[in-house]
């Protein structure tokens, strides 16, 4: 079984979940206690709803999720970093891991984590 440990492992299971996806903006992996995956969900997000942190939390919950890495196609705007904070405030409140967000735009995918934003 794979065992998470970097940004760029994290990056290609999301990437392979947007593939062929219309429309979603964000996606959750998420990681048992091991940092293995058990699940990429992919959640629609919009300008006028933001992302919807409540579905991503349930989710992991549903699933239980130790730890999740978000990611997100295009760089989030002030509304999504606004959503990204709740998010991990969520997070630490259930004692679920945030391991990384990872920005994905063309080709690339940025860690907020590599680069201290995290």
């Amino acid at each position: 079984m794979v065992t998470v440990r970097h940004a760029a492992q994290a990056a290609d299971l999301i990437a392979h979940a947007f593939e062929g996806a219309a429309g979603p903006r964000a996606a959750i992996l998420h990681l048992d206690q091991e940092r293995h995956p058990i699940h990429v969900s992919l959640h629609a997000a919009d300008a006028a709803h933001g992302l919807p942190v409540r579905e991503m939390v349930e989710r992991a919950l549903e699933l239980g999720s130790r730890g999740i890495v978000a990611g997100l196609r295009g760089a989030p705007d002030a509304a999504a970093r606004a959503d990204l904070r709740r998010l991990a405030a969520i997070c630490r409140d259930l004692a679920i891991r945030l391991e990384d967000v990872l920005i994905f735009e063309a080709e690339d995918a940025t860690s907020l984590r590599a680069i201290n934003l995290l």
